[in-house]
């Protein structure tokens, strides 16, 4: 009997009765599960395999939790079992992936970049606490619902997580040298490369790439073979974003040049740069009417001019009350 016929609702494993399905991967089933003493819902990710290095890699995700409570980081509970198979107990999200949300049709600017900046928000946070991603993507992005129908962008999924601290490393190092880790078209070149040497920069190299994709309503590589992909990532060859979205501000596109720098000694060197330009390229647009990005896209409905929302950052950063329609809170 495989994994997925034996984990069936009403199931329960350390306190957490299985209620449905939330998804299946290549790699693992996430089911929806509550908290039988709490009351409260999770989202419980079980791996199909029972490889040891898998499992370490979600005990090493667990052990990464206390590092990673931000408002903008979907922090992991515990692991546990489930039939001998690892598992990991996670905050459940309600929301939609950043893929989904993008796929409804062209957000206002305000909105992407305010998004945006949340996202960086949560990796900065990982930073600063000695833990890079390695899989930024917009699948690995959930919009959790926020006041007056806003939303919060919350990152998940440190599977491929590289501790820079021996503090936060129980297990050595997971990633073998020479080894290729993330996803094509979003992992950094020295990434593809070597994972096991890359730093914080990488991340950084993904955060371009998730910004061009919002910006231009496409991945900067989509199409592509893995090796036709990271071709074109060494070349720095991708179609420039004031093509496929004119009419933005040059900032804009600027710094999603700088962040996909194949070099990473000519990228971005870390997330305070990324949020100061943010920050730059936000406060210009405080109340005017600002042009949706991305043109290939239909408008998302209910995006309208019908007022200011307010976005609120809160970690000593400005307070900016700008978004206009339909807005994105991040907290920071």
């Amino acid at each position: 009997m495989s994994q997925a016929e034996q984990v069936q609702p009403g199931c329960v494993f350390d306190g957490y009765q299985v209620d449905s399905v939330l998804g299946r991967g290549a790699n693992a089933t996430v089911y929806l599960a509550q908290q039988t003493h709490r009351g409260t819902w999770h989202a419980l990710k079980v791996l199909h395999s029972v490889d040891s290095r898998r499992k370490m890699r979600i005990e090493q995700e667990a052990i990464f939790r206390d590092e990673l409570r931000h408002p903008n980081i979907v922090p992991a509970t515990e692991a546990i079992n489930v039939y001998d198979h690892a598992a990991l107990v996670m905050d459940f999200v309600e929301g939609p992936s950043l893929v989904a949300w993008l796929d409804e049709g062209t957000p206002d600017l305000l909105d992407v970049l305010a998004l945006f900046r949340g996202i960086v928000a949560g990796v900065h946070h990982a930073h600063s606490h000695q833990v890079i991603h390695r899989d930024l993507k917009p699948s690995n992005v959930l919009l959790q619902p926020g006041p007056d129908q806003t939303w919060v962008p919350r990152i998940s999924d440190f599977g491929l997580a590289k501790a820079l601290s021996p503090d936060l490393s129980r297990f050595g190092g997971l990633t073998t040298v020479n080894t290729s880790l993330g996803t094509a078209g979003y992992a950094a070149p020295e990434q593809i490369r070597d994972a096991s040497g890359v730093d914080s920069r990488a991340d950084l190299y993904s955060l371009g790439c998730i910004l061009y994709e919002m910006i231009c309503g496409v991945a900067p590589f989509a199409g592509l073979s893995t090796f036709d992909t990271l071709t074109a990532q060494v070349g720095d060859r991708y179609t420039d974003p004031a093509t496929l979205a004119p009419g933005l501000p040059p900032d804009l596109y600027t710094l999603i040049r700088d962040l996909m720098r194949s070099d990473p000694d000519h990228r971005i060197q870390g997330c305070d740069e990324v949020l100061q330009r943010v920050d730059q390229l936000l406060q210009p647009l405080a109340g005017a009417a600002v042009a949706s990005p991305g043109s290939s896209r239909a408008p998302v409905p209910g995006l309208g001019l019908d007022g200011l929302i307010p976005v609120l950052v809160l970690c000593g950063l400005p307070l900016f009350a700008l978004v206009l329609g339909s807005a994105v809170v991040f907290l920071t």
